[in-house]
Formats: C-alpha cells, sequence, structure tokens
C-alpha cells in the first residue's frame, strides 16, 4: 500500500467532524473502489502509528484491520491546523508534487511556512 497524503488529511478532517469529508470520502471510494475500507483503516493505523490520532489496531489472520480511534492528539491538531484549509493544502500539494511524495512533518512545515507566507511573518 502507498501513503496516500489525500486520505490522511481526509480522514484527519473526518476524526475531527468537519462537514466536508461525505464528497470527499465518496471520491476515495469511487477510486479505490471495493479495497477502500482496508486502505482506509491502514492508513488509520499509520496515523496511530505516527502519534496523530490516538486509538488501537489489531490485525486479522484474514489480512484485514480492526481499527479504533479515541481523539486526534496534540501532535495531530497540530498538523490539522496546517493542512486544515483547502487553499494551503494545494500550495501545499503543487509544492510537493514535484518530489512525489514527503514525510508528514515535511508537510507540516512546507504548509506552515506557506501559512506563515500569507500572513507576513517570517523571511
Amino acid at each position: 500500500m502507498k501513503r496516500d497524503l489525500n486520505l490522511i488529511r481526509l480522514i484527519m478532517l473526518e476524526q475531527e467532524g468537519s462537514e466536508i469529508i461525505d464528497d470527499l470520502k465518496t471520491m476515495f471510494a469511487t477510486e479505490y473502489g471495493q479495497g477502500f475500507e482496508q486502505i482506509y483503516k491502514k492508513h488509520i493505523v499509520l496515523l496511530i502509528e505516527s502519534n496523530l490520532l490516538d486509538g488501537q489496531y489489531r490485525f486479522l489472520t484474514n489480512g484485514t484491520v480492526q481499527v479504533t480511534v479515541n481523539r486526534i492528539t496534540w501532535a495531530g491538531y497540530e498538523y490539522l491546523d496546517n493542512i486544515r484549509d483547502n487553499e494551503v493544502w494545494a500550495k501545499t500539494k503543487t509544492m510537493l508534487g514535484r518530489f512525489g511524495s514527503a514525510a508528514l512533518p515535511i508537510v507540516q512545515q512546507v504548509a506552515g511556512e506557506i501559512i506563515k507566507s500569507a500572513l507576513g511573518i517570517g523571511k
């Protein structure tokens, strides 16, 4: 499975209770097809392992995973605050697009720099 930064953003927005996620989730389900539910859950596992979400997971013998999310962590809110805005997210993806992928701290930092620039803070 390849990590999908857009899906990670969707999960974080959903966990926060954002109202914009229904259309996004439908789009992802269409894109991924029948395997969407397990890909979605495996991305939740990644977010738990990276301490952006607090929760538990268990891999079953049939290759599926069960997940329970308790809450978004402080680090999760810090990440989400930087990527929540659609315009900031679009600019972040454009900047990172030439590299194909980036670690979540880099994604957060790029989004943060875009926000700082818009606010006239920094350099």
